[in-house]
């Protein structure tokens, strides 16, 4: 018989108004329906953006969209996390109509810091002492104490002469990474990453973090397929998953990464593989031992020639564990995840469900990529696509879509390949870098020109 992951949550749901606040109304009506299926009663919606939502919301469910907008996807995250934080009375009264005894199970996303939404208190909240886990300068630390290899690295205030010292020290002749902290508040998708390639192009990144961050970390460039390994805290153990490709695309001269997306079609060496999840198993009890952790996390880096090094730690459900989740279609992989971050004991049998996920991850690849525009588009566009000779070409019976759109931060541009169409074996960054390209040719979104990372230690 087949395991009713849906049972170990329905208490938590069941005959409840739910509150759910996320950053893009994008697969809001989905959401909604298997709430619904979990037995809520009804469900309120706080959004930031309209986002991509082809069902008109007015006529699914009850909403506020609150018109966030930002200069970029993390300053959107932060803007909407804000907005949350201090939301406006005319919201308030709305929900108080929607809830008016004020029992709503208040849901949010994983990057959320709020701990309560319009007086009512966030299920699976995460603690400020995880949340503090978010500064990518902490996770070096981890790293020694879980006997983790990792690259060398140096500490640095930011002035132009540690920038330029620590790339005298550390340059091994591709350049320096710099990471700033978190200052101005968490950050992820390599936005507070800046890679000089040369002294020269170091009093450019001094700018940059010259206001943003008060320390930095300063390593060598890493060069290999950027990649994450993603691990679940449960209350006997944490579970380990597979590899996960992080898309990190390169401008030809730029000191910046695009952040575009993830899949799971590439497969590193088998020792690779052994390897990567081990370091997740050992950073997974660090997690429990130091701050009582409890639920899913990353740890991100690069697969070098001499093999995996972590870069940052992700203490929260990332995409990348909800894609391999997802490819289980009964399981909440997110209310799992909430409940094991308040603290609740869950009937799931967890050693099959990691092998359950592992499987099915391994048989079915999938992948989606999410690029921010510089320009906002005045209209929407979506096409189907099929891949030949190393290009996208429109059909309608194809097995991807490109489509470009409203976002949190300016127009997006996603690329989602069908489950299962993917190449096995093989990195998706370049089928990302010419998906780019169909939009840029086809609807003149001005995303400029991308490259991909290469892979150093193939199978």
């Amino acid at each position: 018989m087949e395991p009713d992951y849906r049972a170990a949550v329905r208490p938590f749901v069941e005959g409840r108004p739910i509150l759910a606040a996320f950053e893009a109304a994008t697969g809001a009506v989905e959401f909604a329906t298997r709430l619904r299926e979990l037995g809520a009663l009804r469900t309120y919606l706080i959004t930031g953006s309209r986002g991509q939502e082809e069902l008109p919301l007015q006529k699914t469910l009850p909403h506020s969209i609150l018109g966030v907008s930002a200069s970029s996807v993390m300053a959107g995250f932060r803007a909407f996390d804000a907005a949350l934080a201090n939301l406006g009375d005319d919201v308030v009264g709305r929900v108080n109509t929607f809830d008016p005894d004020g029992d709503a199970l208040a849901l949010t996303s994983p990057t959320a810091s709020v701990v309560s939404i319009a007086d009512r208190p966030v299920f699976g909240a995460r603690p400020a002492d995880w949340l503090a886990l978010e500064d990518k300068l902490i996770a070096d630390r981890i790293w020694q104490e879980t006997d983790t290899p990792h690259a060398t690295y140096r500490h640095s205030s930011v002035s132009m002469s540690g920038l330029l010292d620590a790339f005298e020290s550390l340059d091994s002749g591709q350049g320096i990474v710099v990471t700033g902290d978190n200052k101005e508040g968490w950050h992820g998708g390599g936005e507070y990453v800046r890679w000089a390639r040369t002294p020269r192009d170091v009093p450019a990144v001094f700018g940059y973090f010259e206001h943003r961050s008060d320390r930095v970390r300063v390593m060598p460039f890493l060069d290999g397929i950027p990649c994450s390994i993603h691990g679940l805290v449960v209350p006997h153990r944490t579970l380990t998953f597979r590899p996960v490709e992080m898309i990190v695309l390169r401008r030809q001269g730029s000191p910046v990464f695009q952040y575009a997306g993830m899949a799971t079609a590439w497969d590193p060496r088998e020792e690779d593989r052994t390897s990567m999840k081990e370091i997740a198993a050992r950073v997974g009890e660090y997690l429990r031992r130091s701050v009582g952790y409890r639920g899913a996390f990353s740890v991100d880096g690069v697969m070098t020639d001499a093999g995996f090094r972590p870069t940052e730690l992700n203490p929260r459900l990332s995409g990348g564990f909800a894609m391999q989740a997802g490819a289980i279609g009964d399981l909440p992989a997110g209310m799992v995840n909430r409940a094991l971050a308040a603290g609740h004991l869950l009937d799931i049998d967890w050693d099959a469900l990691e092998q359950k996920i592992v499987l099915t991850s391994d048989q079915t690849r999938r992948g989606r990529s999410t690029i921010p525009l510089d320009q906002l588009l005045d209209v929407d566009h979506r096409s189907r696509v099929r891949w030949e000779s190393g290009r996208w070409i429109e059909d309608r019976t194809g097995t991807a879509t490109i489509a470009a759109g409203s976002g949190i931060a300016n127009s997006m541009l996603w690329f989602t390949p069908d489950p299962g169409s993917l190449p096995v074996g093989s990195s998706v960054a370049p089928m990302v870098c010419e998906a780019i390209a169909f939009a840029n040719d086809r609807w003149d979104v001005g995303a400029g020109h991308f490259q991909a990372a290469p892979d150093l230690r193939p199978k």
